[in-house]
């Protein structure tokens, strides 16, 4: 019998809950060490001990897969050593793994189960099964990720959306909910988690929501709260964030594990506690990121606007090619700050002097554009990084809201009075017009109105990548 036979023996034991597979390799002298401390001598007590666990997960999923170590920060585990990993409650559960060693009769002499994060594994036929572990968690927030990612919702290598941005907002949030805790939750502490958990993964969501479309889905504030009516999602998207919130909840059990697996090691689990409210509202905003950029608003998103606008023109296009969305990533991440903040300021600006709504978004889609010509000139003369605070402010500063576009135009060293600025000013026109259109036969809608000034921003961007002759990659840094 070699250690490898001992492990799938092992695995086949609790899987087909089968003890008479496994308890006859035990050597009478067998020794089972867990998380570094001896647990258990002699093949009765752990015969005994394995059973008392076989009954304990009698009725809950327990399953062991045989696996190799593929890379260690612990001498005690090599690569290409053979391991089980045992995972609970799912698939995506990881609890662990066991090592094994035979003595002279090739009997299992030690058992040694672990749960050391620097440990690195693939689980034998993982290719044809939907387990996701290669490692037990480096922390709660990493446990959280596992669990996420092995339920589908990221993807396995590349979870996070095309438009996905990094906040501190999570970290904000969490920070109120604990303080909150700390003052007025005395008992039914762990439902209450469950329940916040879950609604932080759903404000994850209607964060990003928000930020993508200029629509708040509901108000999740103090004021709020005194007047009990949070949260009340627009009927089209209650389906939406009532998934969001089961999810969180799901989510949430990986915690749960991944305390009971470390045990009292001395880990700060108010710590680990905070950072996982910190992942979930993060995953909130992935998730959210992910169902938008693959169809969850019903209109057409900004990623196939810009393209179609390159086609636009008397001569078919100004620009002389454009992938499906070539684009600086952290200028394409503050399109939705970039058009909101456009919008407001042009209304505000409109409505005083009695423009009519029409002529509001007609200046903006056009506005937009220079935004994202502007927003690259900014990009490229600050080292290839985009300058600090607001990017409308600093473009509208020299000269004020109404002549940005100017400002733009001297900035490229294109004064607008010159043939050239008038035949790009014509160009966007045009393509404004054409939007126009879109959105007459919409109503107006907000969500597409924020789409299309988004659409334009993207397309002034790659226009001025273009003109500029930064190379550039979807996905990559221009150069």
């Amino acid at each position: 019998m070699t250690v490898r036979d001992a492990i799938k023996a092992y695995a086949g034991s609790v899987n087909e809950h089968r003890n008479e597979l496994f308890f006859p390799l035990i050597a009478e002298d067998c020794v089972y060490f867990s998380r570094g401390k001896e647990r258990a001598r002699g093949k009765e007590a752990i015969c005994a001990i394995l059973h008392d666990i076989s009954d304990h997960w009698e009725d809950t999923y327990i399953h062991v897969w045989p696996a190799e170590i593929t890379e260690s920060g612990n001498a005690s585990y090599a690569a290409g050593e053979p391991c089980a990993v045992v995972a609970m409650m799912d698939e995506y559960s990881c609890a662990g793994f066991f090592t094994m060693a035979l003595n002279e009769e090739g009997q299992v002499g030690t058992m040694d189960f672990s749960v050391d994060s620097s440990v690195r594994f693939k689980v034998d036929g993982a290719e044809e099964t939907a387990f996701s572990h290669t490692h037990f968690p480096k922390d709660a927030a990493d446990a959280l990720v596992i669990r996420a990612v092995g339920k589908g919702v990221f993807a396995r290598d590349e979870y996070l959306g095309l438009h996905y941005v990094e906040t501190d907002v999570g970290i904000e949030l969490t920070r109120e909910l604990f303080n909150y805790i700390e003052k007025y939750v005395f008992e039914d502490f762990n439902n209450k988690m469950f329940n916040a958990a879950a609604y932080m993964f759903a404000i994850g969501m209607a964060y990003d929501f928000y930020r993508r479309t200029g629509v708040l889905l509901f108000r999740f504030d103090a004021p709020a709260a005194d007047e009990r009516d949070v949260p009340k999602v627009p009927d089209e998207y209650t389906a939406w964030i009532r998934e969001g919130y089961e999810t969180g909840k799901d989510l949430f059990t990986a915690y749960l594990e991944y305390k009971d697996n470390r045990g009292n090691d001395g880990t700060d689990y108010d710590r680990e506690l905070r950072n996982s409210f910190i992942a979930l509202f993060n995953m909130g905003t992935i998730k959210a990121d992910r169902d938008i950029d693959r169809g969850l608003l019903n209109t057409e998103l900004e990623d196939t606007i810009a393209p179609r606008l390159a086609r636009v023109g008397p001569d078919g296009t100004m620009l002389e090619s454009i992938g499906p969305l070539d684009f600086i990533p952290e200028i394409l991440s503050i399109s939705s700050e970039v058009a909101s903040e456009m919008y407001a300021k042009l209304k505000e600006f409109g409505e005083s002097r009695l423009y009519t709504c029409e002529n509001i978004v007609r200046n903006t889609l056009v506005f937009c554009a220079y935004a994202g010509i502007g927003a690259v000139l900014l990009w490229k003369e600050n080292g290839k990084k985009l300058p600090e605070g607001n990017i409308v402010e600093i473009l509208c500063r020299p000269r004020g809201l109404y002549y940005m576009d100017e400002h733009v135009h001297d900035r490229l060293g294109m004064p607008y009075e010159t043939e050239e600025a008038q035949a790009l000013a014509k160009h966007l026109f045009l393509l404004r017009d054409v939007l126009m259109e879109v959105l007459r036969r919409g109503g107006f809608d907000p969500i597409e109105m924020n789409e299309n000034f988004k659409g334009m921003y993207d397309y002034g961007m790659v226009w001025a990548m273009e003109h500029l002759g930064i190379k550039h990659h979807a996905g990559g840094t221009g150069e």
